[in-house]
């Protein structure tokens, strides 16, 4: 029965028709979970991870996503939490910010501040998905702790329950001021060359850079923000170029 559900037939051919999810390669499973239509398996890439959520819920009403991501490197929830916490310590942006982190049944205080700033984070790490919690005062520092989270190795799967304080709508301005922070932060990316755009949730990238690796980098480091529903990628490789 549950193979039959036309949600799940249907959001399996879905899933063949777009070229950028390789099914054949990274088999994404698609079956019912009570009335909600449960997505689990690997994905190769983030963009593959959150089109086919995307996807689904284009289909479905109620979708939840338990893809993995297959990690670049596998790593024990030790190591994990210690290239995560690197990443956060070293951010300016969470300078003073409350972060704690628990794996293994063990618990760790990595700061404790006396601001009055609504910015604590307790980070907890499951076999390489990890679970942020707590509050932050935008939506661009939500956005930045994922993409933080995402980029530290081993990470497979993050779910992000961090409040905004206070409550802030989103708008596509917000995604692209995201879009904008994050490229800054990637070290192989030159973010001044490449110019931003955002409609209706799809991101719009443009520009010029000196490798192909780093206009698939840019276009990556997209899909890792929440809220974006897809990315046109008109960024140029001209080798030889100049870097800015």
């Amino acid at each position: 029965m549950n193979a039959e559900h036309p949600w799940v037939k249907e959001v399996r051919a879905a899933l063949e028709r777009e070229p950028r999810i390789n099914l054949h390669r990274n088999p994404i499973d698609v079956e019912m979970d009570g009335e909600t239509l449960a997505l689990g398996g690997e994905a190769g890439s983030i963009a593959a991870k959150r089109l086919a959520f995307r996807t689904a819920s284009a289909i479905a009403s109620r979708v939840s996503d338990h893809i993995r991501l297959v990690p670049t490197e596998v790593r024990d929830d030790g190591a994990v939490k210690d290239a995560i916490v690197l990443a956060f310590e070293q951010e300016s942006a969470f300078r003073e910010c409350n972060i704690a982190v628990s794996w293994h049944n063990q618990h760790e205080v990595i700061r404790a501040t006396q601001s009055t700033l609504a910015c604590t984070f307790h980070i907890t790490i499951r076999e390489g998905t990890v679970t942020l919690e707590g509050a932050v005062e935008s939506l661009s520092h939500r956005r930045l702790a994922e993409a933080l989270t995402w980029w530290s190795t081993g990470v497979t799967d993050v779910v992000d329950r961090v409040r905004i304080v206070p409550e802030q709508p989103d708008s596509d301005h917000e995604i692209t001021d995201a879009v904008k922070l994050v490229l800054e932060k990637d070290p192989l990316v030159h973010s001044g060359q490449i110019y931003v755009t955002t409609t209706g949730g799809t991101v719009m990238l443009e520009g010029l850079v000196r490798e192909e690796q780093e206009r698939e980098m840019a276009e990556m480091d997209v899909w890792f923000l929440e809220g974006v529903d897809d990315v046109v990628n008109r960024i140029e490789v001209r080798q030889g170029m100049p870097v800015s």
